[in-house]
């Protein structure tokens, strides 16, 4: 691949990333009927927790086998460098706009919370994870993340490990805002509490193998800041 399709990619995988998110938020809220969790499917498949269970593993694998360095490793002998990071990117974004289309409702309620107060600041809680996940990605580095940087759209830097203010309250500040993302509704049905319950483990699991990773590039560096920093919730009472 050329520098500039190489850089053109790295744009089109930020629109499918974009797009991908986008729809999975909707996916969440209940304000497009034809897109939401509780809806009927598009296409009908039983029994539905199986392919839910399906497009969870899909989730997880596409973006736990993809990040790790084996997989870098052999994808990186058939395509550029460059475009490794665009790639996953783009990956990323086919499966989160897959599962909207083929998710199977499941409508059994757990929780209805009918005041308009109580769904207020239940909604306002679901602004705040999505505002707190993109803020977490601007302050790592969003450049790096969409994989700009690595396909020279905009200025290459080395890797360090920094502490913006947000990772000085909690490690993982974009799991935090998606979990709250996946939690806060004010429509519990077997189908959401399902969505969020495997999303919370994979979230959990994906972790420590993210830390794992952390600790060998890192070191020591990471290591006391794991001592010293919560997981995901700024009020643990005990650090992990």
């Amino acid at each position: 691949m050329k520098p500039l399709a190489i850089k053109m990619f790295a744009w089109i995988a930020l629109l499918a990333s974009t797009a991908g998110v986008l729809s999975l938020a909707l996916f969440l809220l209940p304000l497009i009927p034809s897109l939401s969790i509780n809806s009927p499917a598009w296409i009908k498949l039983s029994p539905p927790w199986l392919p839910n269970l399906l497009l969870i593993l899909l989730f997880g694998l596409q973006h736990s086998v993809m990040a790790r360095p084996w997989f870098k490793q052999w994808i990186g002998k058939r395509i550029p460098h460059e475009a490794e990071r665009s790639v996953y990117v783009f990956a990323s974004g086919l499966v989160l706009g897959v599962v909207p289309f083929l998710w199977q409702p499941m409508t059994d309620s757990i929780w209805w919370v009918e005041h308009p107060a109580g769904q207020i600041g239940i909604y306002v809680l679901f602004t705040l994870g999505l505002l707190l996940t993109l803020a977490a990605v601007i302050a790592i580095d969003a450049m790096d993340l969409i994989g700009f940087r690595q396909a020279g759209v905009v200025q290459s830097k080395p890797m360090t490990f920094k502490r913006s203010w947000l990772h000085n309250q909690v490690r993982h500040p974009i799991y935090t805002g998606l979990i709250l993302v996946c939690w806060a509704t004010p429509f519990m049905t077997t189908g959401h509490f399902f969505f969020a319950s495997l999303m919370t483990i994979y979230i959990r699991i994906g972790i420590h193998f993210e830390e794992r990773h952390l600790i060998r590039t890192f070191g020591l560096d990471y290591e006391n800041y794991r001592q010293e920093v919560p997981m995901l919730f700024p009020l643990s009472l005990r650090k992990p």
